[in-house]
């Protein structure tokens, strides 16, 4: 009896799943020039993505520290020296831990960008070696990350937008129109998610 139910339920969620239409996306990849103004839909593979391709990550290696946002600690900022034993991070193995939460940092130079999450995840830039915390816009940062001297990041607050912000000349602003879901930078380009 058990095994007719059961080859029945297999039987059954095999047609299921074979059976289920696929759901038609709207999503696409799209491809921009950084310094050039290109947009071009990709439909063949005319990218490589290799080992200096930019992408978000949450732990930025800076000096002999590691920076993160402490899942323990509701995400505050933190420091840790790099494990040489076990992979996992301990809450004794942390050396500071910042009074900011966070989810999005990025690093240029010896300096550590992060978005404040107890100011509306607000860009701030973090002097290590001078313990200087400042805050250089109000937008919604998430996925922030660096190339050369320029962060860029999606505005939550203005359609999910890809903006930048230039170290060179203080200067921000929007990169393209279209709402963003991932990013990669790779060399001159950005291949993003257009949501």
């Amino acid at each position: 009896m058990k095994k007719t139910f059961l080859l029945t339920l297999l039987l059954f969620s095999f047609l299921l799943i074979g059976c289920t239409k696929t759901k038609n996306t709207t999503n696409n990849d799209t491809l921009v020039g950084i310094n050039k103004p290109i947009i071009t839909n990709i439909s063949t593979p005319s990218l490589v993505l290799g080992s200096n391709s930019i992408f978000t990550s949450p732990y930025l290696f800076l000096g002999n520290l590691i920076f993160f946002p402490d899942k323990e600690n509701n995400n505050h900022l933190s420091t840790i020296e790099p494990l040489k034993s076990s992979g996992y991070i301990q809450q004794s193995n942390i050396k500071n831990i910042f009074q900011y939460p966070t989810e999005s940092i990025a690093k240029i130079n010896n300096t550590v960008y992060f978005s404040n999450g107890s100011d509306g995840n607000s860009l701030y830039s973090l002097d290590y070696e001078r313990n200087e915390i400042k805050k250089i816009n109000s937008n919604y940062i998430f996925n922030l990350t660096s190339n050369l001297n320029t962060l860029y990041y999606i505005n939550k607050n203005d359609n999910n937008k890809l903006h930048f912000y230039s170290l060179d000349n203080s200067t921000s602003g929007i990169l393209v129109n279209d709402s963003f879901g991932k990013f990669i930078i790779s060399g001159e380009y950005i291949l993003y998610q257009n949501l």
